[in-house]
């Protein structure tokens, strides 16, 4: 049995905020927002996050996304015509999609290190140009790989920002001003699962067992 505390998953994402600062706050929501239910999350934190993201366009309508009045950005390929009645903005990560979605106001992934969905550096410019992007983000799991984006486009009045929320260490770029950043909340939001195993032999060994523990530490339940 799983049970979802949606109050818990309040509170985390509330601290959250107040670690930030004046930095935007943007819930990931995508794959059901990780199997908890996209629907009721986004409904929970609705007034705690600055806006939603998710892969796919079809996931924003699927969840009801575009009526609660927030920004919403996807991360995979885009249908332009899907993105554009759902309000949904796409990611790019080369200069031909930057080309092809300029007129729906495209955010450039950009690459710094984990070759995930990333526009190269060396292609970041005519990206850019392309695409008439304001804005930009990375994949990373370092402070060090923003701190690259910053030193690859800070400076230039574009919206920068950082998926997902690993280093805490990231809040001391938020202190010079130049990064506006983007967090995304699917580890705090996972901090919310409560799972109730009735029978252990479910796992095929204790090692399994641990592990899971250890992913959700303080929330499973034995």
């Amino acid at each position: 049995m799983v049970r979802v505390d949606l109050d818990r998953i309040r509170r985390n994402v509330e601290d959250v905020r107040q670690r930030i600062g004046r930095s935007e706050l943007h819930a990931v929501v995508k794959a059901d927002a990780y199997g908890l239910g996209a629907r009721r999350i986004a409904r929970a934190l609705r007034d705690l996050v600055d806006g939603f993201v998710v892969f796919y366009a079809s996931e924003a309508a699927d969840a009801g996304l575009p009526a609660l009045g927030k920004p919403i950005l996807s991360l995979g390929p885009t249908d332009p015509e899907a993105g554009l009645v759902h309000g949904v903005r796409p990611t790019v990560w080369t200069v031909e999609q930057a080309a092809a979605l300029r007129g729906a106001r495209p955010v450039l992934s950009v690459d710094t290190g984990m070759q995930r969905f990333g526009c190269p550096p060396e292609q970041v410019e005519a990206a850019l140009a392309a695409g008439g992007c304001a804005e930009a983000f990375t994949h990373a799991t370092r402070v060090e790989a923003a701190r690259e984006l910053v030193k690859l486009l800070g400076g230039r009045g574009l919206r920068l920002g950082r998926l997902p929320l690993v280093d805490r260490r990231l809040g001391r770029c938020i202190d010079n001003g130049q990064l506006q950043l983007n967090r995304a909340v699917h580890r705090h939001v996972r901090a919310g699962i409560h799972v109730q195993v009735h029978d252990r032999r479910h796992f095929a060994d204790r090692r399994s067992l641990r592990q899971c523990r250890h992913a959700h530490a303080g929330c499973l339940r034995l």
